[in-house]
């Protein structure tokens, strides 16, 4: 991977881990009870949301569905084009 994509993939996981906390206080849940919707320990969401891990698409579509949020959610506004 190349460093322009590095910085680009770095962008966009500390994109998703800002929104994914501001959903989850919005919607007035806890690291540990949002962990316990997915079956997971609230350190793994907590990692999420610093950007110390990357989430994984799959587990991003059962966040937004625990958050009540569409999966664009977390991706609009990042520059892409729809359409």
């Amino acid at each position: 991977m190349t460093t322009l994509h590095r910085n680009a993939a770095d962008s966009l996981d500390a994109l998703i881990a800002r929104r994914l906390r501001a959903r989850r206080e919005a919607a007035g849940l806890s690291a540990e009870a949002l962990g316990a919707r997915l079956g997971l320990p609230a350190q793994r969401i907590e990692d999420f949301e610093a950007a110390r891990a990357p989430v994984p698409l799959f587990t991003l579509a059962r966040l937004s569905e625990a958050l009540g949020v569409r999966l664009a959610a977390f991706f609009v506004g990042t520059g892409g084009k729809s359409g």
